[in-house]
């Protein structure tokens, strides 16, 4: 295929005010990710758009399988839907306001 470029897991986005760090989630325009490395404001970063990755939830537990959402005030995981993006599943049940969650890239 002489257009293919990527599989597009990860996606160079410029870090958004206050600059990027590597391990934190972010929504970039209808892209949620997990950031790569850490980067300062607007320079180039890249947003790791799947995979798995354990991450704070809000404190309601969650069960295997259960849809996962993305809080955007104040940027937490969370098993609501309701005011919530949809961004993938929890791997395993919920343990001490931590969740293993699966990103499935979807646009939003």
């Amino acid at each position: 295929m002489k257009n293919y470029l990527s599989e597009g897991n990860v996606i160079d986005v410029p870090a958004p005010a206050g600059g990027a760090k590597s391990g934190d989630f972010a929504m970039v325009g209808a892209m949620f990710g997990c950031f790569v490395t850490s980067a300062a404001e607007g320079e180039p970063v890249g947003l790791c758009r799947v995979g798995k990755f354990e991450a704070d939830l809000d404190g309601a537990d969650v069960t295997q399988g259960a849809k996962l959402y993305w809080k955007a005030d104040p940027g937490i995981v969370t098993g609501v839907a309701t005011g919530n993006t949809k961004i993938g599943f929890a791997a395993a049940a919920s343990a001490s306001n931590k969740v293993e969650i699966v990103l499935v890239p979807t646009v939003v």
